[in-house]
């Protein structure tokens, strides 16, 4: 496990790290205390020193307990009461700092290891000794620190990690925010790379919902999904359309590098249905028209099974693509009936 560095506690703060420990006991069978309590071993010489604290308060809570009780009415124990509520709340916020504090402790050792055997090593520790919102919070402490070249050695860890939370982790905070920013092409190789791997699907469904929150897409990123193979482009295309309620702008070179000629029905449905209803927002959009002909280049004998869709893209596309959509969809109704004709002589 890592080493953390102790820090020393000044005089005046004794009194609530004393309050803290009685506190933190009362749960010290909680999974989570055990956790903190393996990561984070208590200093025997401080706790000493607070248990001495402890005891002299209790001493003198109790006597003013007793003097309190012959004395107050109703109203005033209801104030007692507010104020120890207080004091709890002020404990749990002292509770989140040295959680907070405790995971950036643990983060910042982690940019400094430089091989993927030592990631390795410090990973699978994390793995058993943290819960899943804990390592998240690490890896959200990480997207403020690490580079590009730490990102890349951290992925290349993580690549066959066969904690699925930790690979989501860091697709979700470190790969893919720096991707739709950057052009760096150590991190777009690590892309295609989580694209190849066994966890295909998980990457495409992280990559999906970053289409969604990011607005621009590097020349780059578009570059890479067009030399996906087939399969992970077939994926790709799936888990985007069929997981989005609605089309921008941006989204038409994303899914106009994603093409091919094996899309299946399912998929051909949802984006003729988001097509159709977004054609009077993008009427003279010139890459939406191009995106559409391709997709209809590519529909050939599915085209008949759209032909509403393809009425009302028609309807209302008036960019320079306009003749050539008519035209392509045309050829291929046509082209459909004669097929039909002669199957049935």
């Amino acid at each position: 496990m890592f080493n953390f560095e102790r820090y020393p506690f000044s005089n005046e703060v004794k009194e609530d790290l004393a309050d803290f420990l009685k506190v933190a006991r009362k749960n010290s069978e909680t999974p989570q205390h055990k956790v903190w309590e393996n990561v984070l071993p208590q200093n025997k010489e401080l706790i000493n020193e607070l248990d001495t604290i402890i005891i002299e308060n209790k001493s003198t809570i109790d006597l003013t307990d007793d003097s309190i009780s012959k004395n107050i009415n109703d109203k005033d124990t209801s104030n007692i009461s507010n104020d120890s509520a207080d004091d709890v709340l002020i404990i749990d916020d002292f509770n989140q700092k040295l959680r907070i504090d405790a995971i950036k402790d643990i983060a910042v050792p982690l940019i400094e290891l430089t091989s993927i055997e030592e990631f390795d090593e410090a990973l699978n520790q994390i793995s058993s000794s943290y819960n899943n919102n804990d390592i998240e919070q690490i890896f959200l402490t990480l997207s403020d620190m690490v580079n590009a070249d730490q990102t890349f050695i951290i992925g290349d860890s993580i690549l066959n990690n066969k904690k699925l939370e930790i690979t989501q982790f860091y697709l979700r905070h470190l790969l893919l925010p720096k991707l739709f920013i950057d052009n760096n092409k150590q991190l777009l190789l690590m892309l295609k790379k989580y694209f190849e791997s066994s966890n295909l699907s998980l990457t495409c469904d992280e990559f999906s919902q970053s289409l969604n929150k990011y607005k621009n897409y590097p020349l780059g990123l578009i570059c890479t999904l067009q030399d996906l193979k087939l399969q992970n482009k077939k994926q790709l295309l799936r888990t985007f359309i069929l997981n989005t309620s609605t089309l921008h702008q941006n989204h038409f070179l994303i899914i106009e590098a994603l093409l091919h000629n094996d899309i299946q029905i399912e998929t051909l449905k949802r984006m003729m249905h988001l097509f159709s209803s977004i054609s009077s927002t993008f009427p003279d959009d010139k890459i939406f028209g191009k995106m559409l002909l391709n997709v209809i280049k590519r529909c050939k004998k599915n085209v008949v099974h759209f032909k509403k869709e393809f009425n009302i893209i028609i309807n209302n596309h008036q960019s320079v693509w306009k003749n050539s959509l008519e035209k392509e969809i045309d050829e291929n109704m046509e082209n459909n009936s004669l097929l039909s004709q002669s199957l049935r002589y």
